[in-house]
């Protein structure tokens, strides 16, 4: 936990404080005094080479529906863009775990796990990635492996929170991300997620 304290020097001293919440709904998912006002989703980027075959893993708590048609990524690996990528996201036309692969921006890969995400609740995802096998992972569970996959190359950036284009606000919280290289079995991604 963060804390920081003030000494205060001069009578009549002001100390602002400026709450940030970023989500890009229709209803806040805490109260907040911006009204209405339009914000932007938070997105955090590492830039890093990242080869696959690999595991992907996170724990995610959507705080609110997914809305706009717009599916959440809570995280995803790419080139910088939206074009060749692999990761995870929770879709707006099922509410489902999926991950994916793309490659020039056509997927080549969607797994989804059964078992609707709901709001307030936190997830423990994964997804593993490699040429010919993609599967997904949420809370112990394994979706239907993809067995035909083509992997994208020259990923060299980890997106938390977003798609690369902004257009994946994944609504919620999304911590201890681990890429982990080389592909884990079905059945420890199940324990891992458990």
């Amino acid at each position: 936990n963060s804390a920081f304290g003030v000494i205060m020097g001069t009578s009549g001293d002001v100390i602002l404080v400026d709450f940030n919440q970023f989500e890009a709904v229709t209803t806040a998912t805490s109260p907040m005094d911006a009204a209405g006002a339009a914000r932007n989703a938070d997105m955090l980027t590492y830039d890093t080479a990242i080869a696959l075959p690999a595991s992907l893993y996170c724990e995610h708590t959507p705080f609110s529906a997914i809305g706009g048609g717009v599916s959440g990524v809570p995280v995803q690996v790419d080139n910088g863009s939206n074009t060749d990528r692999y990761g995870f996201y929770v879709s707006s036309a099922d509410s489902l775990h999926h991950a994916f692969v793309s490659v020039a921006s056509v997927l080549t890969a969607d797994v989804s796990v059964a078992g609707a995400l709901v709001n307030q609740t936190t997830y423990k995802l994964g997804g593993t990635y490699t040429t010919n096998y993609c599967n997904a992972f949420k809370s112990g569970a394994a979706g239907t492996a993809d067995t035909a996959v083509a992997i994208p190359t020259g990923l060299n950036r980890i997106v938390v929170g977003n798609s690369s284009s902004g257009a994946g606000a994944a609504f919620g919280g999304v911590k201890n991300v681990r890429i982990l290289q080389g592909v884990l079995s079905d059945a420890v991604m199940q324990v891992v997620t458990t």
